[in-house]
């Protein structure tokens, strides 16, 4: 199939006006295809600016589900070619389409799909899935994994119970775990994370408001959270 790739970039320029050149590569990352780079002039003007563009690719091959197909990723590159030098950042990003109808059916990339999930928590100490370290201890309650890596680990022992979706229950954790269900093709529900504690006070609602696009902002490249 072709599809449209939107990037939208957000650049912070600390100096006055300027134009620059920007490439925006998209390669295949977990299979053998064809790059697309598209290359664009751009102004950047003192202070905050954001950049919206479009860009076609041609026999586009979709993210699936690891019981529906094979979860095909794609890095996304922005480089800006800058006076200073090259300034990159780099996405790793997929094509699908996932659809929930009014009945509570699904759908993924357009064929019906039968959701089996599990909630998932990967220890009842958040702050230790900051530290590789703790993983990688034998004698850590869920340590012992190669190199530390329990969230493929654990990843894999959901694929190996049948099921296709893990639920992010109330709590936003490290973006290795995400890409390990990229890269698996396991689907995420991933929570909203203030719960339990809500009230109608407009200081809440801020923060909530703040929370949830600090969250979304950081996590809506992933394909598998759906």
């Amino acid at each position: 199939i072709n599809a449209i790739l939107y990037v939208e970039l957000t650049i912070f320029n600390r100096v006055e006006n300027r134009s620059t050149n920007l490439e925006i590569h998209c390669t295949p990352d977990n299979f053998e295809g064809q790059a697309t780079i598209s290359k664009f002039d751009i102004s950047l003007p003192p202070g905050k600016s954001i950049h919206t563009l479009q860009l076609p690719i041609t026999s586009v091959k979709r993210w699936q589900p690891w019981d529906r197909g094979s979860p095909h990723l794609y890095t996304v590159t922005a480089d800006l070619d800058l006076e200073e030098g090259q300034v990159f950042t780099s996405s790793l990003f997929g094509f699908r389409t996932v659809k929930v109808n009014d009945d509570f059916h699904w759908e993924s990339n357009g064929h019906p799909y039968f959701v089996r999930g599990s909630n998932y928590l990967p220890s009842q100490w958040l702050s230790e899935t900051l530290f590789p370290e703790a993983a990688s201890n034998r004698l850590h309650p869920f340590g012992g994994g190669p190199g530390g890596d329990f969230y493929t680990r654990d990843v894999a022992l959901a694929r190996q119970a049948n099921l296709n979706l893990l639920r992010v229950h109330a709590h936003v954790i490290p973006q290795e775990f995400h890409e390990a269900c990229d890269r698996a093709g396991l689907l995420v529900w991933q929570d909203f994370p203030l719960q339990w504690g809500y009230s109608d006070d407009a200081s809440f609602h801020v923060e909530a408001e703040h929370q949830m696009e600090a969250m979304v902002t950081t996590l809506y490249n992933h394909p598998a959270i759906i």
